[in-house]
């Protein structure tokens, strides 16, 4: 999707709706958008093995993709 669409999409919606019913569609959105995007949860397991492997412990993959 056109990014400058969505964008537009996004602020004339946030501008209509109260901000109760933005958060319940940003959530939705969020987790469709987690769901349906490897690249973002590839991206999010990478960040969390640094993170991880920079506190001293061993983690395995299995552990990690638990948490993503």
């Amino acid at each position: 999707m056109n990014t400058l669409l969505l964008y537009g999409t996004v602020n004339l919606l946030t501008r209509l709706l109260p901000r109760r019913a933005c958060y319940a569609v940003a959530r939705r959105a969020s987790g469709l958008a987690y769901r349906y995007n490897r690249a973002v949860r590839n991206a999010l397991a990478a960040n969390l093995r640094v993170v991880l492997d920079g506190r001293g412990t061993a983690w395995s993959e299995s552990e990690i993709e638990q948490l993503v």
